[in-house]
């Protein structure tokens, strides 16, 4: 399964990206992103990303 995790950079984040393992494909955005803006989600979405398996 593929994730879309924002705010990867934080404590919530990385014990997220940490509790996934290798189960699923974390997308992970540590960027501003304003959730409220459908638009503003919906390019960064559709913009490449590096999958990330857990934190580095």
């Amino acid at each position: 399964m593929k994730i879309l995790l924002t705010g990867s950079s934080g404590q919530l984040g990385t014990e997220i990206l940490r509790a996934s393992g290798k189960t699923h494909e974390m997308i992970a955005h540590h960027l501003d992103l304003d959730v409220t803006d459908r638009r503003a989600v919906a390019d960064r979405i559709l913009e490449p990303a590096t999958p990330r398996r857990g934190p580095r």
